[in-house]
This record gives C-alpha cells, structure tokens and sequence, in this order.
C-alpha cells in the first residue's frame, strides 16, 4: 500500500482561487493523501468554502484557528499531519496531476529525504503541464551541503521555497516555521536540507507559481527587507555553530548583495549612505574568501563597495526580465 501523504495548505483571503487549488490536489494520481486546509482566520468565505471541500472528499481536514500568518498555519498542519511524507501547496497556487506521484517515485528511486520539482510562474487561471513536458528531463542527487550550495546560484527561488517539495516526516522533527516573519522559508529550508543526507532535484515542472497581486510579500515590502537581514544574521549563526564557515560567508556575500537590491524596490534613498555601510562591514567579516566563488565575490564586492550604482542596475535587470511583476 502506498504511504501516507500529507498535503498541508494554509488558507488566507483566496476564495477565488482556493477550489482551483485543492482541486488540483483531489485529482492526483496518488490516492493515498491526507489533505489539510489551515484557515487562518481568512476575513472572506474560506472557511466555508474549505468546510464544503471536506463534505465532498473525506481525505480533506480542515482547521480553523485564530490569523497567525502563514508560519503558524504551516506550523499548525504539521502538528496534525500524520503521513510519513509532507508536501507544502500555497492556496492560490496548483500543481500537476502526477506532482506528488512523480516526486514520491523520484524520491524512492534515488533513496533521497527531499524530492525538489520544478515551477512556472503564472498568471493564467489553468496551464497545460503536459505541454510544458516534452523537454527531456534532468534529475540530480546531491548531499546535504551541495543542496545548501544551490541556495547561492541561479536557482535559489526553486532551491528555497518549502513548496513542490516532498519531504519525509521525520526531517521537520524539531523544525517550525518562524512565527510573525516574512520569508519562511529563507529561514527554515536551509535547516532542513542540513538534516537531510540526500537531496533529488528534478527540472520536470510541476508546480504552477500563481502570481498574485494580493500577496503579503507585495504588501509589506520594508518589513520583508528587515525580516530577511534577520534571517542572514541566523543562518550565519547556525552555519558558523555546525562549523561551516564557508557557508556562513557565502550568507554574508548574499547579504551584501540583497542590501543593493533593496536600495531602490524599497525607496531607501535617504538611507543610502546608511545601508551601504552596513553592506561594507557585512563584507569585511567575510573570513574566507576561497569559500566563495569568484563571480558571486566579485559581485558582493560591487553590491558592498558601489552599493547605490549596483542597487539601480539589479533593478533594472529584474524589471527587465519580469521577476518585479513576478514575484510573490
């Protein structure tokens, strides 16, 4: 018999989206699951509306609590999740029918704790996953530290957020999402790929990344900056604590960088001088400069010594490339 699958989706404020969502979940082809839906005390009718979605599949549980954030919905599916696997799914987002069968068999194949797929950004209402897969697909294995590594290169989007990913039970053992933080997974995901011995990541798109222009990231932009300079300043604490330092200085490279990039999105011209000294001190701690690669050093440097200039051309590339208009 197939295992037990925990679906755990935090709902808030997504009546227009949150059918479309768990039924993309109720059609899997995976049958085994335990889908829980977390109203967090949406204002709107998702209460009800999870309440109907449970009268009509009894796989479906939901909880209703008091608004806490996205942290402690996610925090409380897991306490009453009882698959030995857990798969996070945003409630304005959806997935393929063969997501969590693809992830469960790409996990047991390559004995692996974490199964990575892959996501499209999307404004469209439904997409076509079978279209999106005639492309060969590209399955990797990697160590706990190698995975870690990816969270610094070109994929750290796919590498960082908890969703379409599958997970064994027992890697969040100790592990919660931080209650009243901007981006959770910044700071949890890092913890859970160190406890893990084997990483799968797949490019098979599986994932449908809803852009939607009601999203709390949208909304809060300056607490997003700080909330993420508080996530860098722990996971140098926690890198440096398991005695990688290497890491803990390709975290300050990144930091120096996010510091330029948020100069501009956030309107900080007044506090320019400001940050670009803290971006300056942010790199000087860097220890060991072998540890970081010298195209993500050399553009540390640039962010941490010509903060303001660089702050305006990674700008520039990002609404040029849509990743502003993207971004949830």
């Amino acid at each position: 018999m197939e295992p037990l699958i925990s679906v755990i989706i935090p709902v808030y404020n997504v009546e227009k989206y949150l059918v479309r969502c768990v039924t993309s979940v109720c059609g899997q082809t995976y049958g085994n699951l335990e889908i829980i839906l977390v109203d967090d005390g949406s204002p709107d009718r998702c209460g009800a509306i999870c309440n109907q979605l449970a009268e009509k599949d009894k796989r479906i549980k939901v909880i209703h609590k008091e608004n806490g954030g996205l942290s402690s919905a996610r925090n409380a599916g897991l306490e009453l999740a009882r698959g030995a696997c857990l798969f996070f799914l945003d409630s304005d987002d959806y997935i393929s029918e063969d997501c969590i069968s693809y992830l469960f068999e790409l996990m047991v194949r390559e004995g692996a704790d974490i199964a990575v797929g892959n996501y499209i950004a999307t404004s469209e209402e439904r997409i076509d996953f079978s279209k999106k897969g005639n492309q060969p697909v590209t399955e990797e294995s990697y160590s706990n530290i190698e995975a870690i590594k990816r969270l610094f290169s070109s994929e750290t989007v796919k590498m960082v957020i908890s969703c379409m990913k599958l997970y064994r039970r027992e890697l969040f053992d100790g592990i919660r999402f931080p209650a009243g933080l901007l981006h959770e997974d910044e700071a949890t995901t890092y913890q859970v790929y160190y406890c893990s011995k084997k990483i799968a990541v797949s490019d098979k798109c599986i994932y449908a990344y809803y852009s939607n222009p009601e999203s709390i990231t949208r909304a809060m932009k300056p607490k997003s900056y700080f909330d993420k300079c508080s996530i860098f300043r722990e996971q140098i604490s926690f890198f440096e604590a398991h005695g990688e330092s290497g890491l803990a200085d390709r975290v300050r490279n990144r930091w120096c960088i996010q510091i330029a990039a948020h100069l501009l999105p956030f309107g900080y011209f007044e506090k320019s001088r400001k940050m670009a000294g803290l971006a300056k001190r942010v790199y000087q701690e860097i220890t060991d400069l072998s540890g970081v690669p010298r195209v993500e050093k050399m553009k540390g440097w640039l962010c941490a010594h010509c903060c303001y200039g660089m702050g305006i051309l990674i700008y520039i590339k990002r609404m040029l490339s849509g990743k502003i208009l993207k971004g949830k």
